[in-house]
């Protein structure tokens, strides 16, 4: 499992990492992390919105987890997709973000935090949703891929038609050509 972005609350990597080390003690699962700290947002830690994130692994020890990986943005990303079969994107935007895309676009499904499905990048044969905070339904979602191998492949293939459907530069190119030359 991954997940790639800001390590900041409102993306959900608190989350990921809760759910992880309560699963860490049952199953041999890896969750790979790979962003940076939003050390910018001194007036988000002041009133309560941002929570430090080095002092949040200090607190839960995360580092003594060995099946949860913390590592810099500057880790190379295609190693990154290359390490994990589905993406985690946990966040409380209730939106679908690039790494879901980049992940689909590589064969591999996504666990999204969303209150529905929808017509372009969450579909339902091509990833799993949960309602945006619910981490009883996150952990569902997780242990349902666990249970349910031959389902990572099939949406992932799945989620790869649909993002070369949907995402392929060249006919982005020629529709946004289209509609500013015709």
């Amino acid at each position: 499992f991954g997940f790639v972005g800001n390590f900041i609350k409102r993306k959900g990597i608190y989350e990921a990492l809760n759910v992880f080390k309560k699963l860490d003690k049952k199953l041999n699962i890896r969750l790979i992390c790979v962003g940076k700290n939003n050390q910018n947002s001194t007036l988000l830690n002041l009133f309560g919105y941002e929570e430090n994130f080095e002092k949040y692994l200090k607190k839960n020890n995360i580092n003594s987890y060995k099946n949860i990986k913390i590592l810099p943005m500057t880790f190379n990303l295609k190693n990154f997709y290359s390490r994990i079969d589905i993406m985690l994107f946990p966040g409380y935007m209730n939106a679908v973000g690039r790494p879901v895309i980049e992940a689909s676009l590589l064969k591999k499904p996504s666990i999204i935090a969303l209150d529905r499905y929808n017509n372009d990048t969450a579909k339902k044969n091509n990833c799993l949703i949960f309602k945006p905070g619910d981490l009883s339904s996150f952990e569902n979602k997780i242990l349902f891929f666990l249970k349910n191998k031959p389902k990572i492949k099939k949406m992932g293939i799945s989620a790869f038609k649909n993002a070369k459907r949907n995402f392929d530069i060249n006919k982005n190119s020629k529709k946004i050509y289209k509609l500013i030359w015709d």
